[in-house]
Formats: C-alpha cells, structure tokens, sequence
C-alpha cells in the first residue's frame, strides 16, 4: 500500500503543483512508483500540465463524487500517491490532508508565504499528520538564498533540500514533462531527486533501492 503525501499551502502561487508534479516524477526516476491525483476541482493545474503532451501518464484529477475509490485503487498499485491540493483551504483541501500520512508545505522566502507557512502548519497540526517545510524559489546565490541555506540545517521541521528559482522549472509544463523529462541533469533536475532521497528517508518506505546510487 502507497504512502500518502499532501502538498498543501493556503496561497496561491506556491509552488503546490510544481513540487507535486517534480517530486513524483523524481520519486518514479529512482524507481518507486508514484502516482498524483489532482485535488484542484476548480483549477486542475497538475492535470493541465499532463495535458500539453503524452509524456506524463500518472496524473488524474481526483473523482469528485467518490475518491476514497480513486485512492484505494492507486494506493494498492504504487509505492507512493501525491495529492496536489487546492489553495485556500477549501474543502478538498482539507480532505486531502486528512487522507494523506505526510504532508509538504513548500513557501518561498518572501514575507507573505512565510505567514501562509504558519498557517498551513496549523492544518497538519491538528490533524496530527507529520508535516515538513520546502523552501521554494530560492534565489541561488544571493544573500538570501545564502541564509536559507544556513538555516534550514537547523531546522528539524524543513527539508535540508531547498528548490532555487530556475527558468526551467517554469517552463517544463508547456511541454507536458517534469523537470527530469525537460532539463535532465540540470541543478533543478538533482534538487528534486535530492528531495525524492529525504521523502523516502522521512516516511520511512520500505525499499531495497541504493539512494547513494539514485542520487545524481
């Protein structure tokens, strides 16, 4: 049975889907499989972005009318499913979250998301799911980015893999692929296979795969 993971964050805008569609592609190039169910009934964005070619083929948008069925049915076929969530905690939201094991809440380094984040740990909090920050959008190589860098090591709630701020990550969904399909071997490529080693490490899966080897 696949592990459940919600990607979730009350603003819109924050990298939701870019981290659902990216992690599940990494987590399925390193040999688990991965499927996402877009939960975003009103804007399918995930669903959209497999719809710009034929390159995805593990994307759906959740059924609205009964998906304990949709989740049951990929839970029994994969080793992980990823909810791409809508904003604003509307009610799907919030069934998202309360069906997942884990949830990721990805914010940039502005202000705004930052108050967004402490929102959107309250969520997972009172639903006691186990939760982690993913600083996204980083400016690489600034001092910013510099300072994020540093601090995340100390933070037990965030991820030590931090996504910078890329034209490619912007434009792999005109294409229909995920950063690994559109710019293999690219700093935004092995950010998230790094990504896709800690989800692994934090949800505890079992595996018989080599993560040093997946590693790029």
């Amino acid at each position: 049975m696949a592990i459940v993971i919600a990607v979730s964050q009350g603003k819109g805008g924050a990298a939701k889907t870019t981290t659902s569609v990216n992690l599940a592609g990494a987590l399925n190039e390193i040999g688990f499989s991965t499927f996402l169910y877009d939960w975003d009934l009103g804007k399918p964005d995930a669903l959209k972005w497999k719809g710009q070619g034929n390159h995805i083929n593990w994307i759906e948008l959740i059924n609205k009318d009964n998906p304990i069925e949709d989740i049951e049915s990929a839970k029994s076929k994969n080793d992980f499913l990823i909810f791409d969530t809508p904003p604003n905690y509307e009610q799907n939201a919030f069934k998202a979250i309360m069906a997942a094991d884990f949830v990721i809440i990805p914010t940039s380094a502005n202000y705004l998301d930052q108050e967004n984040a402490k929102d959107a740990i309250s969520v997972p909090m009172l639903a006691k799911k186990p939760f982690k920050i993913l600083m996204s959008k980083v400016k690489k190589g600034t001092r910013e980015g510099r300072e994020i860098e540093a601090q995340i090591g100390k933070q037990d709630i965030s991820f030590k893999s931090i996504i910078t701020d890329r034209n490619v990550i912007a434009q792999c969904p005109r294409s229909s692929q995920w950063i690994g399909q559109f710019a293999k071997g690219s700093d935004s490529h092995r950010q998230f296979v790094r990504l896709a080693k800690e989800v692994v490490e934090w949800t505890k899966i079992d595996h018989k795969i080599n993560l040093d080897e997946a590693i790029l």
